[in-house]
């Protein structure tokens, strides 16, 4: 019995800081590789993080961002000119059509 108030704790909304979410479910940060030769994300990334969010999950904690150029990590999307803002807000306009949260970070180096 003990087992399922504690799963049931997972399902029921909770707070980190001042931010509230709908449950204690979090995504952690993970590469999806779907990304075009200027680390652009392409429909495929888009179509990932929209998935994770109607399964359900309090909290997204989506990939990281290059935000300098001279980080040379393959795989992470850019965010350093206006130019990747359109694409990143895409992704983050499809993902707020569903109920919870989503966080991005930042590598610098």
């Amino acid at each position: 019995m003990r087992f399922i108030t504690v799963l049931s704790k997972l399902f029921a909304p909770g707070k980190l800081g001042k931010l509230e979410i709908k449950n204690r479910i979090i995504q952690a940060p993970m590469g999806t590789f779907s990304y075009n030769d200027e680390s652009v994300p392409s429909q495929q990334t888009i179509d990932y993080f929209i998935e994770r969010a109607k399964g359900g999950v309090g909290l997204i904690i989506c990939h990281g961002v290059r935000a300098t150029p001279e980080s040379q990590v393959q795989g992470i999307p850019n965010l350093y000119e206006d130019k990747y803002i359109p694409i990143m807000a895409k992704i983050s306009d499809a993902i707020l059509g569903e109920p919870q949260k989503v966080f991005s970070f930042w590598r610098k180096t």
